[in-house]
């Protein structure tokens, strides 16, 4: 399952450190949270600084949060204890949609540092179809026979060809639209990797922030950003509010809304404090957001962004994921994983040893995944786009403003 990491750019705190040394910010964030935050930061702008903040680190807590929820409902068949607790969103849900809101907060710096729409693009692609398609073969040649010896002590039938086959879930699934989620009937004919789903309602968001971004929308018209943000996020909740699922896809409608609040946060974090009065708001609204189902989607987003984003721009993790960033492969790689731990009977009656099993695979895959896959991947960035790319949507980005950008990075 995936991640990542835009208007004016937000930079270190302005003004030389003497300054701010002399004068001090009294309000500055203290109490339980204090130690992730920036100390004397005003404004979320001034907070974020690209190169040192815990933002790595807090997409591991939520792939591992994913993982963990899928546990309970792996060995007890149950919700997690957030989702018994609440009767509302588990807490794998609210990590995936935690994941949507930095995403959008992240892709959208991206896109404005970006020379052209289809630089932006070819990046996005770089960085999240490398490791999809070697996920679904992986699954498909390695774990989904191994499943398959282990429910019936042979290889013999697995599905190579045909329909439902392996090689289908390959060829069907490959531009991220997951339409086989299984081979033959593996899991009982459930998922073998559920969490990749989400991996095309993200593709989408890139897509989308590249077209406003081409537009001239992210730098000069904010305001529309924010009114389409707004426009997503009460169509999500009224369709949330009323059960009556009328749109054609809610998942991409609250994916959409989720990713537009973190690209809103971007866009006016030079308006946005960070302080404690606020914080305080933001996780007594998160709170009453999960404790009423039925209010989460109304309610969730704003407060949750502002939550992830006071964490995720402090220091004190930065060095947490700083060389290789684990999340996507933890994301894509612990369903099926999960699945096969408990056909080994590792946990299968304990979700402690389970969590405790799944996290060290995964973990070791994801680090196998960085380094093979996503990592030289990512080393293609600085080559030329793909030709059908380079012409797509080519109006170039505007230059950023220098001294805003001037300790930006990507």
């Amino acid at each position: 399952m995936t991640h990542a990491s835009s208007a004016r750019a937000p930079g270190r705190p302005e003004g030389p450190r003497h300054r701010r040394k002399r004068h001090g910010w009294p309000w500055a964030p203290q109490g339980p949270w204090g130690w992730l935050a920036t100390p004397g930061a005003r404004t979320l702008g001034q907070a974020f600084d690209p190169r040192h903040n815990n933002l790595n680190a807090l997409r591991l807590v939520l792939a591992a949060t994913v993982l963990v929820s899928h546990s309970w409902g792996f060995v007890r068949d149950e919700d997690d204890p957030l989702g018994k607790l609440t009767g509302g969103p588990e807490a794998g849900e609210v990590a995936v949609d935690g994941f949507f809101l930095l995403s959008g907060f992240l892709i959208t710096r991206s896109r404005q540092r970006a020379r052209s729409t289809g630089r932006f693009l070819w990046h996005r692609l770089l960085r999240i179809l490398p490791g999809f398609w070697v996920c679904l073969a992986v699954t498909a040649v390695i774990l989904g026979p191994l499943l398959w010896l282990l429910e019936r002590d042979t290889l013999a039938g697995y599905p190579w060809t045909g329909a439902d086959s392996a090689l289908t879930y390959v060829a069907a699934n490959a531009l991220l639209r997951m339409h086989q989620f299984n081979i033959g009937d593996l899991n009982g004919g459930g998922a073998l990797d559920g969490s990749l789903h989400t991996l095309f309602f993200e593709a989408l968001c890139y897509l989308m922030i590249g077209i406003l971004g081409a537009m001239g929308l992210l730098r000069r018209r904010r305001a529309a950003v924010l009114g389409l943000a707004a426009a997503c996020w009460v169509l999500a909740a009224a369709d949330a509010v009323s059960g009556a699922d009328r749109l054609a896809d809610a998942y991409a409608l609250r994916f959409t809304s989720m990713f537009l609040v973190g690209a809103v946060m971007f866009l006016y974090a030079d308006r946005i404090p960070l302080n404690r009065p606020l914080l305080a708001a933001s996780c007594c609204l998160l709170a009453i957001a999960l404790a009423a189902p039925a209010a989460y989607l109304p309610l969730a987003p704003a407060p949750l962004a502002y939550f992830l984003l006071w964490a995720g721009t402090g220091r004190r993790l930065m060095r947490v994921g700083s060389r290789r960033d684990l999340s996507y492969g933890i994301y894509v790689y612990s369903w099926p994983l999960q699945l096969l731990l408990l056909e080994l009977g590792v946990g299968d009656d304990s979700v402690t040893v389970n969590i405790v099993a799944s996290i060290g695979l995964s973990a070791a895959v994801a680090v196998a995944s960085w380094h093979l896959v996503e990592s030289p991947a990512l080393a293609l960035k600085s080559a030329a786009a793909p030709s059908w790319l380079g012409g797509f949507l080519s109006r170039p980005a505007a230059v950023p403003d220098q001294r805003r950008t001037r300790h930006a990075s990507r």
